[in-house]
């Protein structure tokens, strides 16, 4: 046995015997063959079920050593080990690390993984496995593959027959298990980013290549005939080199399309395989009879754009040339149309976002006047006057009582995230909001200096007298003791006059909860400095996510420190409002771990229609100044009221519960029942599922501060408060919706936008070439340019004419511009 088979058998039995089942993987290419007769690539499985036979058995696993003895060892991944496994793959072209960059953007990379750098030079990211880890391949990111339930992976340590291996980068398996700290695989985060670019495909349309004829009179189609004619054609002189992948999506879309027409062609095909091991006949049917059961695969696509890469352009175009010429008589044709359908009409890119509803004002009972008095003074969107209102009526209300929900109970706060361009007065608006608070926090500061100076002589006196106590030396222990326990403990001092944040991070919120007040605020005029700052870098943003959805669930905030240990802070409250810029928000907002965290479905979201260009009103309105005057002062009582704390506690809240009435608890549910069907798939929240899971909390929230605004002693939340409360929880959910819809629009996709209009309003010649738009265009680099506009031609603004005349002369590489749409 060679030192590689030997270092992988050794590696097998030790990691059986650690409890880890194994199976043998083929350590190169070619080293054994598939049930058609076809040769397997490395690392797939030698045994027959692959990683259903791994075991734990020692003499298994040396009988297949003795076996196959230079196989690699693999790892299900799952249930069966325990583990699942983010794969960060290299680019195969350029040879960076693109996968490990994706990673550490999408926030994939936890503290305490255990990193692997395998034998191409990607990475390897060992989590404990979690319920919902699944396998997937390049759906979180274009160079990411994950590992769970139904996968496996080479063991770490491993080495390949070319002396290539997969080895540790920082701890090994082992240390991490015996520490026991080795983190749980990210499921959230990991199906969120799925899920957003699974998003991002469907509202760009960017699905990979898009086939359209351009005839000298017009863009058209090819029919059905025409298609198996060419494809029949490319099939005879292509060369096939394809990997066993392409090549039976090349078997599934040609049969998903013709049935058995293009059999024989196929068939003929795959005999030519030019690879180490030739292709017999038997595993050409096989692999036929197989794409009868295709599901994914659903048309020509996917074999167009194979054997266009298997030709090349030139002789792809000159083939359908060849068709078309028999068929019609003389055609330019540029790129192939999908087939059976029409060339759609150019489209604008950016799909506009629809306008935001109007706020409900008339729900928000008593918070109706200051939320349209601070509109009038500040001729802001009422929308953003009302969530400042809000906000502070919240944090006023939140410390007094808990809120009766339909499942149990929640803190009785708030989190509001408003965006809003700049000029739209949100400082203004929000300052008003806050008078209250601001008030009650100068009242603090007074009261503040009074307390430290106090503190201050006390402690020093306790200081002092402990420091003679322990001192003393004809005292024996008893005594001493019995004088410290009567001394008592240290005087705390007093805490400290801030009940709102407003650049906060986490770290700092959490070092200072025990010298702050139990009820507190996250408040900022400039979101923007939160979203982008510290606490949500690559590597905080977890933690800030989940502390933040803590606090909102009113959950122990836990403080990790060396050498201190753990300290739990329980019986707190938050409220938030953050107010944001669009291009901050649409950052925060397509964010696929505050998505997939569930933190943005805790957040009141709006963006309301802005009100620049029509606030002509100048004078002050003297109504509105007293209202909001009368809300300050609200607020401000509500804020200076004793809070209930747990006994023997200066900061932990034991809040009673506010209770629902009835009607308001027969109303709730019937919302909830409502909302849980306008899920289903075609209703209006399929696509804001997170936040609507949670619109019944939000309506028990919201109705349980407007009545401890009204009245913090009351009863109960009446059937018409939970009425009100309803409807402005269902505006946030059709905003969630609305922002959900919208388009969070690509780099690439904005370059084409920025294009088109340079092209329809600076640029007079009927075509533009890559070299003219780079030298002319808002672009210089002419990667950038054509990649512009290649997306401007897939979106059918532009159609190709190559040898079209550009600023005199012919270019080889040009574009017909499309300035007009015909109804």
């Amino acid at each position: 046995m060679s030192a590689q088979g030997s270092t992988n058998r050794d590696l097998a039995l030790a990691l059986a015997r650690a409890g880890f089942p194994v199976f043998p993987c083929l350590e190169a290419d070619g080293l054994a063959h598939d049930k058609g007769g076809m040769p397997k690539r490395a690392k797939a499985p030698y045994t027959p079920r692959g990683f259903h036979d791994a075991t734990t058995d020692a003499n298994t696993v040396a009988a297949w050593w003795a076996q196959w003895p230079g196989a690699v060892p693999g790892i299900p991944t799952g249930d069966a080990s325990g583990l699942a496994v983010i794969d960060g793959d290299i680019n195969r072209e350029t040879g960076e690390p693109e996968g490990e960059s994706e990673i550490a953007a999408l926030g994939l990379d936890l503290p305490g993984a255990v990193r692997v750098r395998t034998q191409s030079g990607g990475v390897q990211l060992l989590y404990r496995h979690a319920e919902g880890a699944r396998t997937s391949s390049k759906q979180a990111a274009p160079h990411i593959d994950t590992r769970g339930a139904g996968g496996y992976i080479v063991a770490p340590g491993a080495r390949m027959q070319n002396a290539a291996s997969y080895r540790y980068e920082s701890r090994n398996l082992a240390a991490a298990l015996r520490a026991g700290d080795l983190p749980p695989y990210p499921v959230e985060v990991v199906e969120a980013a799925i899920a957003a670019r699974k998003a991002k495909a469907s509202t760009t349309g960017d699905d990979g290549e898009s086939f359209i004829i351009h005839t000298a009179a017009d863009r058209t189609e090819a029919t059905d005939a025409e298609t198996i004619e060419v494809v029949g054609a490319l099939l005879a002189e292509a060369s096939n080199d394809l990997c066993r992948e392409d090549w039976v999506k090349l078997a599934f879309s040609l049969r998903a399309a013709y049935g058995d027409t293009l059999r024989d062609d196929f068939i003929n095909f795959s005999l030519g395989y030019v690879g180490r091991n030739p292709c017999t006949v038997e595993a050409a049917r096989h692999v036929w009879t197989s794409a009868g059961k295709a599901k994914k695969v659903t048309g020509i696509g996917p074999a167009l754009r194979l054997l266009k890469q298997a030709v090349g352009p030139d002789r792809f175009t000159a083939a359908w040339h060849e068709t078309f010429n028999r068929t019609r008589g003389s055609a330019s044709v540029g790129k192939v149309g999908k087939v059976g359908t029409k060339a759609p009409e150019p489209t604008p890119l950016i799909r506009e976002m629809p306008e935001s509803a109007p706020f409900p004002v008339a729900a928000l009972g008593p918070l109706r006047d200051p939320a349209e008095a601070i509109a009038r003074a500040t001729e802001a969107p009422v929308a953003m006057c009302a969530a400042s209102v809000l906000a502070s009526a919240a944090l006023a209300a939140q410390g007094h009582r808990d809120a009766e929900t339909l499942n149990g109970t929640a803190p009785a706060s708030l989190f509001l995230l408003t965006v809003a361009e700049s000029g739209e007065r949100k400082s203004t608006a929000d300052r008003l909001a806050m008078r209250g608070v601001r008030d009650f926090e100068a009242d603090l500061r007074t009261d503040y200096d009074i307390q430290r100076d106090h503190w201050r002589d006390q402690h020093e006196v306790w200081k002092a007298t402990r420091a003679k106590i322990v001192g003393e030396k004809k005292a024996d222990s008893a005594a001493k003791r019995a004088d410290l326990q009567a001394l008592g403990p240290e005087p705390p001092a007093p805490l400290k006059p801030h009940i709102v944040a407003s650049a906060p991070t986490i770290e700092g919120i959490t070092k200072h909860l025990p010298e702050l007040r139990a009820s507190l605020g996250i408040m900022t005029e400039e979101g923007g400095a939160l979203i982008g700052g510290h606490s949500m870098k690559a590597e905080n943003k977890l933690a800030t996510c989940a502390s933040f959805s803590a606090m909102w669930d009113g959950s122990p905030l836990d403080r990790w420190r060396a050498g201190d240990g753990v300290e739990s802070y329980t019986g707190r409250r938050f409220s938030a409002h953050i107010l944001v810029q669009p291009v901050a928000a649409e950052a925060l907002l397509s964010d696929p771990m505050a998505n997939g965290q569930g933190l943005l479905a805790r957040f009141l979201t709006c963006r309301p229609a802005s009100r620049i260009g029509t606030r002509l009103r100048m004078e002050k309105d003297a109504a509105a100044e007293a209202e909001i005057a009368s809300f300050a002062a609200r607020v401000r009582s509500l804020l200076s009221r004793d809070l209930p704390l747990a006994d023997h506690k200066r900061n932990e809240l034991a809040p009673p519960i506010l209770p629902m009435s009835r009607e308001a608890r027969d109303v709730l549910t019937a919302f909830a029942r409502e909302v849980e069907k306008a899920q289903a798939p075609g209703g209006p929240f399929e696509d804001a599922r997170a936040f609507a899971s949670k619109t019944a909390e939000h309506a028990a929230r919201l109705s349980a501060v407007l009545t401890i605004y009204a009245d913090s002693d009351a009863a109960q939340v009446t059937g018409e408060t939970m009425a009100g409360a309803i409807e402005v929880a269902t505006f946030y959910a059709n905003e969630a919706a609305r922002l959900a819809d919208a388009a969070i629009v690509p780099p690439e996709v904005a370059d084409a936008e920025r294009m088109r209009l340079w092209l329809l309003g600076s640029w007079g010649e009927p075509h533009i070439s890559a070299r003219a738009a780079a030298q002319r265009g808002p672009f210089k680099v002419t990667d950038r340019a054509r990649k512009a506009l290649r997306k401007l031609e897939a979106h059918g603004w532009l159609i190709e004419a190559n040898g079209a005349e550009v600023e005199c002369r012919p270019r080889r590489e040009a574009w017909r511009i499309v300035r007009e749409v015909q109804p």
